[in-house]
């Protein structure tokens, strides 16, 4: 679960992910669009409460399954090998010569 307000990419998603660990995140930059794009949980719900119960829901209902694909994606897409050919595809991209 993490609380953060703010996130550019928190160190401690990548290591759940890597570890098979379902995620649930409250709503910030930089996670929201993680957590969306790997199939866990974005906390929608405002009282901690609420949170409890929506986390238990998808827990019970999908979450589970997040763990295995959260380190697939993070063994292919945040493993050093991937990032670095993700930098040289961008960096590629950014030296085509301009027509």
């Amino acid at each position: 679960l993490v609380t953060s307000a703010y996130e550019g990419l928190p160190y401690c998603i990548l290591e759940a992910m890597a570890a098979g660990c379902p995620i649930a995140a409250l709503p910030a930059p930089g996670v929201s669009d993680l957590i969306r794009a790997t199939g866990n949980l974005l906390l929608t719900e405002k009282t901690p409460t609420e949170q409890a119960q929506q986390l238990l829901q998808w827990l019970e209902s999908s979450g589970r399954n997040a763990g295995e694909r959260n380190r697939e994606l993070a063994r292919t897409r945040f493993s050093l090998s991937g990032m670095v050919s993700q930098l040289e595809r961008v960096y590629r991209a950014s030296c085509k010569p301009v027509a």
